[in-house]
């Protein structure tokens, strides 16, 4: 051990010596898991000083692939587990359920979904919460998975549904948007899994979920300016920055398809308005493209059943001033026309 500490190996800490290199102490942390009898874990674990505690959870975030592991993280979340009450002990306690999080993502859903349903629900959502915004990062970090894509982010609407219309503090909306980006998106959920999502959302026809689904489609139909703010680690889980378009054709569909999300929501008269305003905010973005050009045809074609489409007619106006000379020569012979 003095050979590893001169070596810069090993580290001290008290009466404990921790190896850094995580080649190596992921390894002998695993086979270590393999030897030590659950009952001799679980008793130490409890005498485990709070900083002792953010230590060994966050080396036991890497072993994702070790079953003692997962069993350790599933027997510990139970109600009368060592962290089952995690959630009601303030933002400390609720990285260690961030840190553990990378080895069972459903058991720790599961058991957020359960707290959230509990008596301690309203407090663990509200905007006061000291744990609300790790929370909503970790949620968004368990939906990279497209397995789990749809119960996380269910999840993370429960957050967002607590805040009030423009409300700042420790809000989740970005968090929210982010995962709706065609870039930067955090998540592997493909187009087509995330357009079903903002078309159930629409379909509970609640005024907060409806709120939440015009976030959602907005985001979708964003294009440009893309940035996040989030980490994309999750333990030694292999990771990047989400489901990207290979090709020109994927991002074409992208919009065509949002597009065409919108005015299927549009034959609900209650938010046909909200779905022109939608459409007109990314129609400058969209209308350079062919497959583009036809959903904004498409559209025009559907609100002028009603009446004049002032939105989209201005928006249409402002993308010849600005970005007209850009255009290929059909697209701006179509636009013109």
């Amino acid at each position: 051990v003095a050979e590893l500490r001169r070596r810069s190996v090993v580290q001290s800490r008290g009466r404990w010596r921790a190896v850094l290199p995580h080649a190596i102490a992921n390894r002998l942390a695993a086979q270590a898991l393999e030897r030590i009898p659950q009952a001799q874990l679980d008793a130490l674990c409890v005498t485990m000083s709070p900083r002792m505690r953010k230590s060994f959870t966050r080396r036991l975030g890497y072993l994702h692939d070790s079953q003692e592991a997962k069993q350790a993280v599933v027997r510990w979340l139970r109600p009368s587990g060592l962290f089952g009450d995690l959630l009601a002990g303030g933002a400390q306690s609720v990285q260690l359920l961030r840190n553990i999080a990378p080895v069972a993502p459903e058991a720790v859903l599961q058991h957020i979904e359960k707290e959230l349903a509990g008596p301690n629900g309203l407090a663990i959502l509200s905007t006061n919460s000291s744990s609300r915004m790790q929370l909503a990062t970790l949620l968004k970090s368990i939906a990279y998975e497209a397995r789990l894509f749809d119960h996380s982010v269910s999840l993370l609407v429960k957050f967002l549904s607590e805040e009030k219309h423009g409300e700042t503090r420790n809000s989740v909306k970005g968090i929210f948007e982010e995962i709706f980006h065609i870039h930067l998106s955090g998540t592997d959920a493909l187009p087509a899994q995330r357009r079903r999502f903002i078309l159930d959302l629409y379909s509970r026809h609640d005024s907060d979920c409806i709120r939440c689904a015009n976030l959602a489609l907005r985001a979708l139909l964003r294009t440009g300016h893309f940035s996040s703010a989030s980490n994309f680690e999750f333990g030694a889980r292999p990771r990047d920055y989400g489901w990207n378009p290979p090709t020109y054709g994927d991002i074409w569909s992208w919009y065509s398809d949002g597009v065409s999300l919108a005015l299927q929501v549009a034959t609900d008269t209650k938010l046909r308005p909200e779905m022109r305003r939608i459409i007109s905010a990314s129609l400058r973005g969209i209308l350079p493209f062919e497959a583009g050009l036809r959903a904004i045809e498409a559209a025009a074609a559907e609100f002028l059943k009603d009446s004049e489409w002032i939105e989209g007619w201005a928006a249409v106006r402002q993308a010849i001033r600005f970005d007209g000379e850009k255009w290929r020569p059909e697209i701006k012979a179509s636009v013109l026309a």
